[in-house]
């Protein structure tokens, strides 16, 4: 085993003579890669076609039936106090509104509040 040491600026390591080809080592290892069958594929084609329209089916039968929601309030529940869509439209634009004054003044007059001093002011 001889070495050839490569002198240059910034390059500083050995080639070696007996060096081994990667990629026909690989080639011995493995099969020769192929085209795929044409039976085959026409084969997945026409199973895909088919759990297609077996899933639009199922579809158009689970649209009927729905699954139950892990949800708090029952389906068709009044809303809470609490929540925008209880009111009507007029409060809900003048509650929006305070709540964008609410937030340009927290970022105007204390955007990176204390946790020990201002969070006593926000509780009380």
């Amino acid at each position: 085993m001889s070495d050839i040491i490569i002198d240059e600026p910034n390059v500083n390591h050995k080639i070696q003579d007996d060096a081994i080809d990667v990629l026909e080592e690989h080639r011995t290892r493995n099969h020769a890669i192929r085209p795929p069958n044409l039976d085959t594929l026409v084969n997945a084609v026409l199973e895909g076609q088919q759990e297609n329209e077996e899933s639009d089916e199922e579809e158009e039968e689970s649209s009927t039936q729905r699954a139950r929601r892990h949800s708090k309030t029952p389906m068709g529940a009044e809303p809470k106090v609490t929540m925008m869509k209880y009111y009507p439209q007029g409060w809900k634009n003048m509650l929006e509104m305070a709540k964008n004054n609410m937030r340009r003044h927290v970022a105007l007059v204390n955007a990176f509040p204390r946790r020990d001093r201002d969070l006593k002011e926000a509780t009380s």
